[in-house]
């Protein structure tokens, strides 16, 4: 089965230390899916060490990235969905470092089908993470992929201004919170389609703004792994191999 995305579900908001951020309601069409939840929040005080942690659908939720050099934090945590699930909903708790100031915080949650299901836990279905922060320049960050058929997307925040993004070439945005209020932006994107070839240097970046400070994680999700041949089929062209060519009935010039 070739990597898709199920079903996506998102919520923003102004919060301040210790609210929440919950997703709309949403179900996945089947069992065994991934989840992917992509934070950003923009709040605290101008500083670096805001963090967030995310719950719900009966889940267990793990790290996968946190970039939170500048101030605000950008999240990936992920979760293995057993079985199907039906109208449930994600939340994402923030805690602003530095002081308690109101922020835009986004949070998207992805379902995918046809991920690596090997570990049982979402974990084989994560390939390479990266992270990148910056005092102002528009947002970019890179990784090389690690399968073929990968699927790479990250989470934004920008403590600076209230400007919605401008989205790098072949990309989508999923979500944006323009806080006009305190002037912050909180954001999530992805590639618009999986990227082909293992070993390719896959971007999420916005061209603009390009003056603002800026957190942002990016993940890589594996699609399953091809099925590779046995070792008892590998035996057997080994053996076919060191056979003389008059052996093989193979026709051999003089």
């Amino acid at each position: 089965m070739a990597l898709a995305i199920d079903v996506t579900a998102s919520g923003t908001g102004r919060k301040s230390n210790g609210q929440t951020v919950t997703t709309t309601a949403f179900s996945t069409a089947g069992a065994n899916e991934l989840l992917i939840a992509l934070v950003s929040y923009a709040g605290g005080a101008n500083v670096g060490g805001s963090t967030a942690t995310v719950s719900g659908a009966s889940l267990a939720w793990t790290l996968v990235k946190r970039q939170n050099t500048r101030a605000g934090t950008s999240e990936i945590w992920r979760a293995w969905a057993a079985g199907t699930l039906t109208s449930v909903t994600v939340t994402a708790t923030v805690t602003g470092a530095g002081g308690d100031s109101f922020g835009s915080a986004v949070i998207s949650v992805l379902a995918f089908t046809g991920t690596d299901a090997t570990s049982g836990d979402g974990s084989s279905a994560i390939g390479a993470t990266n992270g990148a922060s910056a005092a102002s320049g528009a947002p970019t960050c890179s990784l090389t992929t690690t399968r073929d058929g990968s699927w790479v997307l990250g989470a934004g925040d920008d403590w600076d201004n209230n400007v919605g993004r401008t989205i790098g070439s072949g990309q989508t945005l999923i979500q944006q919170f323009v806080n006009a209020t305190d002037g912050d932006t909180s954001w999530t994107q992805q590639r618009t389609t999986t990227t082909a070839t293992i070993g390719t240097v896959v971007t999420i970046n916005d061209t603009a703004p390009t003056a603002d400070q800026y957190n942002l994680a990016i993940v890589e999700v594996l699609a399953s792994a091809a099925a590779g041949p046995t070792v008892d089929q590998l035996a057997a062209c080994w053996a076919q191999q060191d056979q003389p060519a008059r052996e093989r009935n193979e026709v051999v010039s003089y």
